[in-house]
């Protein structure tokens, strides 16, 4: 496994306790806190345009970005976990939809 290869792991790691720690609705965290160490970890952050895809399989392009919440933006959805495009495409608040998570950039 090559160094590339451990950041990356280390990357994954570190964004699933983010987001485990952004859904813990009874947990006192300072979220400025988690922002910056956010930043601070990943070499990229999502922007609006990014092509990401999910979880759930489905590609989908950020449509919005939320500060103080870098990992949860709004992403439409553009294709199905098949990789065929929607003609219907929609969009996900990742905020509202806290069991969708972004896997990864495309």
């Amino acid at each position: 496994m090559s160094s590339l290869d451990l950041g990356k792991e280390h990357e994954k790691v570190f964004k699933d306790i983010l987001d485990y720690l952004l859904k813990q609705e009874d947990l006192l965290i300072n979220l400025s806190d988690l922002v910056i160490s956010n930043d601070y970890f990943f070499h990229h952050s999502v922007n609006v345009a990014t092509t990401v895809k999910l979880n759930t399989g489905e590609v989908g392009v950020v449509s919005q970005v939320f500060p103080g919440f870098p990992l949860r933006p709004i992403v439409r959805v553009i294709k199905n976990p098949a990789g065929e495009e929607l003609k219907s495409p929609y969009e996900i608040d990742l905020r509202k939809e806290m069991n969708i998570t972004i896997v990864k950039t495309v």
